[in-house]
């Protein structure tokens, strides 16, 4: 797993993605840094989550190798989530990212669970592009008691398994740097 620090800040407490969206395309998509981005070796399938809805559509504007994919979001009766990858026998053998937004713990563990879940379809690589890693700030216990949260949300992004294809699993955080 690669963790990449651009010095990107993280989006305002509003969500809007707007002008988060362009700053991480002129930071992030430069020639260098798209060197082993999926598009590069073949057909990449994006998925987001809603709240990247568009800036997953002007990262596939701006690359002609990219399709974007689709997930239901729906919810159960008790409030779990109930989601569903269409088209997923199509992802056999292709490059496939998620483009997740941890900006509140109530969306944690139903993109956590697409995480777990698109590796798992036969994909040629899965790559996960995290825009703003939420728990950056608390990576260390200076008080017995005290709960490293930033650990943990490592732990659990370190779990996401890797390819049945290939054993290719990228991960991009972009953390502020002070």
């Amino acid at each position: 797993m690669v963790f990449r620090s651009r010095g990107v800040a993280p989006p305002p407490s509003g969500i809007s993605f707007e002008s988060y969206g362009d700053e991480f395309l002129s930071e992030s998509m430069d020639d260098e840094y798209l060197i082993g981005w999926p598009s590069a070796s073949g057909r990449c399938v994006v998925f987001y989550c809603q709240e990247m809805e568009e800036l997953a559509r002007k990262v596939a504007h701006a690359n002609s190798n990219i399709e974007l994919g689709s997930i239901d979001w729906d919810r159960f009766a008790d409030g779990f989530p109930d989601l569903f990858v269409k088209n997923a026998k199509l992802l056999r053998n292709a490059n496939v990212c998620f483009m997740a937004s941890f900006h509140s713990p109530s969306v944690i563990f139903e993109q956590l669970s697409v995480c777990y879940s698109l590796p798992r379809l036969f994909v040629k690589s899965f790559t996960l592009v995290l825009p703003f890693f939420p728990t950056g700030t608390m990576e260390r216990v200076e008080d017995e008691g005290e709960v490293a949260t930033a650990n943990s949300l490592a732990r659990m992004l370190s779990s996401i398994p890797i390819s049945k294809v290939s054993s290719c699993y990228r991960a991009y955080c972009f953390c502020p740097v002070e």
